[in-house]
């Protein structure tokens, strides 16, 4: 079986076209988003109703758990504040599409792979419990620290978005973590598991912003037959897109944005 994972689409419905319509080439038996269908550009309610149209299912990112009012963001976020109050306004008369966003699972876990949109080693065992702080970064150290409980984790496989940047760690069974590069310039980059190994896999982003500085559309497709992991890269309308964005009256002032726009059109 095939299955298709993407996340981060952060209300880019023209990248959520994009990376749909890949996933019918690449022939995927099965679809999941790994959070952050919101957030961000001001088209959330588009890409939240295509989701939730085709039943895609789905882990809660960071947006959605602010704009659902599960906490509240760090004060420094200003420019995050302001896209999230944004979407929040938006999505405040669709009661029906606010309560989704209450309804989805921190984690999904499949057979031999989980699904979460940052961290499962971070996460609290109560919703209640959650807060900002439970989505910063993945880097090498913080994955080393983590060695000790990947190792006795019962799924082979984690699949997760949140950080914009596709990555790739593989944990032995000497207990040695190795990230291995992922290239820039890719449309479709496979990796091979090696029998033994466990791997985490960052998905990248969908919708942007891009923090590899690469506008594409970013997904992943795991083949349990082959036993093997695709990165995906495909095009999307960026110069619509740009001249949307641009126009804006309220995302246009937000330096965030202003970054992203730049990133479209290198």
């Amino acid at each position: 079986m095939r299955h298709y994972f993407f996340g981060d689409i952060h209300g880019n419905p023209y990248a959520l076209k994009a990376c749909l319509r890949e996933a019918e080439k690449l022939k995927a038996d099965r679809l999941y988003c790994l959070g952050d269908i919101i957030g961000w550009l001001p088209w959330g309610e588009e890409t939240l109703k295509m989701v939730l149209d085709l039943g895609i299912p789905t882990i809660a990112g960071n947006h959605e758990l602010l704009v659902a009012g599960i906490f509240t963001d760090d004060p420094k976020n200003v420019d995050r504040i302001q896209a999230t109050a944004y979407t929040a306004g938006v999505l405040w008369h669709r009661e029906n599409l606010l309560s989704e966003l209450d309804d989805f699972p921190l984690i999904i876990a499949e057979e031999d792979f989980v699904l979460v949109h940052h961290d499962p080693f971070v996460l609290p065992e109560s919703r209640k419990e959650l807060n900002i702080e439970h989505f910063t970064y993945l880097d090498d150290d913080k994955v080393r620290s983590i060695i000790p409980r990947w190792k006795q984790y019962n799924y082979r496989l984690i699949f997760s978005g949140h950080d914009h940047v596709p990555m790739l760690f593989e944990l032995r069974e000497d207990g040695s973590v190795t990230r291995h590069p992922v290239p820039l310039d890719f449309d479709i980059f496979k990796v091979s598991l090696e029998t033994g190994s466990k791997y985490w896999f960052k998905a990248g982003a969908v919708g942007g912003p891009y923090r590899d500085g690469v506008a594409m559309a970013n997904a992943l497709l795991y083949d349990d037959d082959e036993k093997s992991v695709i990165f995906v890269r495909c095009s999307f309308d960026r110069d619509e897109l740009f001249e949307k964005l641009r126009s804006h009256r309220y995302f246009r002032n937000i330096n965030t944005i202003q970054k992203y726009l730049r990133n479209l059109k290198l």
